[in-house]
C-alpha cells in the first residue's frame, strides 16, 4: 500500500504518497481498488509468492476482483486515471 492510504478504504489519511507502482503479495488490498487507491496505487503488480491453494482453504474473500473481460465490453470500474478502466471490486 502507498503510504497514506488505508488499506481497506483507500482513504487519504492526511497524505498519501502518489505511487508509479504498488506490489502486493498474498492477497489483494481492498484499499488499492478503493477510493483514492486506484489513484495513488498507480500500476499494480500482485504475487501469491507460490502459496498453495491450501493456505487460503476455507477463507471467504471480503470482496472479489471484477475485470471487465469477465464482464464484457463497456465496463467500466475502478480507475487508474493515468490509463483506463481498470477493474473493480465487489462485495
Amino acid at each position: 500500500m502507498p503510504t497514506g492510504l488505508h488499506g481497506d478504504t483507500g482513504a487519504v489519511m492526511g497524505a498519501a504518497i502518489n505511487a508509479d507502482v504498488t506490489a502486493t503479495f498474498v492477497g489483494r488490498k481492498a484499499g488499492l481498488y478503493l477510493g483514492a487507491g486506484p489513484d495513488n496505487g498507480g500500476r499494480l503488480r500482485y504475487s501469491a509468492l507460490g502459496l498453495p491453494a491450501s493456505c487460503s482453504a476455507g477463507v471467504q474473500p471480503v470482496m472479489r476482483l471484477v475485470t471487465p473481460s469477465l464482464l464484457g465490453t463497456g465496463c467500466r470500474g475502478a480507475r487508474d486515471s493515468r490509463t483506463r478502466a481498470t477493474s473493480a471490486m465487489c462485495w
